[in-house]
């Protein structure tokens, strides 16, 4: 008899694999923030509008995201970009066209 076992999916993996196997141009995570943030929750923070994936990879090295929020989103992103050539942008759930047409989220080059 064949047992299975409990698991879990990572959903940012998973979409950026889809995402690569039928050659999409541009991957879009959706979050719940508007864009991807500096110093996030500080007096200072800012949100970042367009980096290069050499940018956000030195964010990433500095602790800027949170293990449990952003920074799965932004490392997938980066090896997307790095990988297939494309684009990458975050944006908050219900701007996905505007993510798009590049005038909400953060994109990432």
């Amino acid at each position: 008899m064949v047992r299975g076992s409990g698991g879990r999916v990572d959903k940012d993996y998973t979409s950026a694999l889809v995402a690569s196997a039928v050659d999409a141009d541009t991957l879009v995570f959706l979050t719940d923030l508007p864009s991807v943030y500096l110093d996030y929750g500080d007096d200072g923070e800012r949100a970042v509008e367009e980096a290069t994936s050499g940018e956000m990879q030195r964010y990433l090295e500095a602790g800027e995201f949170g293990e449990a929020s952003m920074k799965p989103k932004v490392e997938t992103a980066v090896e997307f970009v790095r990988e297939t050539g494309g684009e990458a942008a975050l944006a908050e759930a219900g701007e996905i066209a505007a993510a798009l047409k590049e005038s909400a989220g953060t994109r990432i080059l």
